[in-house]
């Protein structure tokens, strides 16, 4: 059966606490007469010290039918520490099938708790991978 996949990753930000990044997936199954296309785009958080990882869901997105692409897309992403708030900003443009762009933020504190989240804090997982 033929399937194309991409996987991307892209390192958006470190520093001697945490590292974030962003995971994107480009799938297409061309068994069909019209393929069908699927992406999913997740942003990572990993903490050093503490060995936790935090995933939130930015896209998963695909064919609305047959005959269209995406239908929505990761436009652009970035992330930051705003020092004087102690808080942490992810930030994805996210390109709808209407072509409009929507924004979508994380923000986190500094102990990485979620303060608000456009697609609801619930959706975070957070998992502490203990080393044995």
């Amino acid at each position: 059966m033929p399937l194309k996949s991409t996987v991307d990753l892209k390192i958006l930000y470190q520093d001697k606490k945490i590292v974030a990044f962003r995971i994107r997936e480009f799938s297409e199954l061309d068994y069909v007469k019209r393929p069908y296309k699927k992406f999913i785009s997740n942003f990572f958080i990993y903490n050093k010290l503490s060995n936790l990882v935090i995933e939130a869901p930015v896209v998963n997105s695909s064919s609305a039918n047959l005959e269209s692409d995406y239908g929505s897309i990761l436009a652009g992403d970035n992330f930051s520490y705003i020092k004087e708030e102690k808080k942490y900003l992810y930030n994805a443009n996210i390109r709808e099938s209407n072509r409009k762009i929507n924004d979508y933020k994380l923000i986190l504190d500094s102990d990485l708790k979620c303060l608000t989240f456009t697609l609801g804090c619930e959706n975070i997982n957070y998992r502490n991978f203990l080393k044995k």
